[in-house]
């Protein structure tokens, strides 16, 4: 096993696809809705930062800008809160072969929910070509839901 192999990961990456499987139940997850986008960046030197957000209507208001402006309510902000995930920090990896191993965000040393901050956030993660395009698999397991995310390579 060879550790902290950065340039196996290392790029920028789009979200092409989350699902949450509960008790074998392909699902959605609640606060995200029907859509979900984001990017995550893995350098070369060891820094991953990520941002996911929902992009289901239904859950966004519409009529939010930043900055804040008076007239907006404080509700409105906790729904983009409650649909978005940000945080950032070192990473490690330990490479199992040549497309797959596990992956440490963290400590985390920043995050959009304060308690993440050194957390450290564990994925396997394997590499696959599909028609010239590279994605990302990361998987992971959060109580009795299995999570898999595919990131698509933009860099």
């Amino acid at each position: 096993m060879k550790k902290n192999n950065f340039k196996v990961i290392a790029g920028t990456y789009a979200l092409h696809n989350y699902t949450m499987i509960r008790d074998g139940i392909p699902g959605l997850v609640k606060h995200w809705g029907t859509g979900i986008d984001g990017v995550i960046t893995y350098s070369p030197t060891g820094f991953v930062t990520t941002t996911m957000r929902t992009n289901d209507e239904s859950l966004l208001p519409v009529n939010l800008a930043y900055p804040p402006q008076d007239g907006q309510v404080d509700s409105d902000w906790a729904k983009i809160g409650r649909g978005t995930l940000a945080y950032a920090g070192p990473y490690s990896i330990n490479v199992t072969s040549k497309t797959t191993g596990s992956i440490a965000h963290g400590p985390l040393i920043a995050g959009s929910i304060p308690g993440m901050t050194g957390h450290v956030l564990v994925r396997n993660y394997s590499i696959v070509e599909i028609e010239g395009e590279t994605f990302v698999e990361l998987s992971f397991a959060t109580g009795q839901s299995a999570n898999i995310i595919w990131w698509r390579r933009l860099d």
